[in-house]
């Protein structure tokens, strides 16, 4: 069985777009250098350059009660910030 419990390994699986091109509901991943394999973080995109994310959980925080559970923290914020590389990509709706 293939595990795709991490933003790395979910990357791939998604439509790759540029940033003009993100709509609510799409992923934001986020990367420590130019190569995707750098990236650590994924969020959800909201529109108007504003994401929600949530981190301090684990691999098994997969729904808003697991990080709840997990004591993660769910933030919203800015589009960009982290000054970090970043990768967007569809849903598919």
């Amino acid at each position: 069985m293939t595990s795709y419990a991490n933003s790395t390994s979910q990357y791939p699986l998604f439509e790759k777009l540029s940033k003009d091109h993100l709509q609510v509901g799409d992923l934001v991943f986020y990367g420590k250098t130019s190569s995707p394999s750098s990236i650590h973080h994924v969020g959800m995109y909201l529109g108007n350059d504003r994401v929600i994310s949530a981190s301090g959980g684990d691999q098994s925080t997969t729904t808003l009660a697991a990080a709840t559970k997990a004591n993660a923290k769910v933030v919203e914020h800015s589009l960009t910030y982290m000054q970090r590389y970043y990768y967007y990509a569809s849903i598919g709706v």
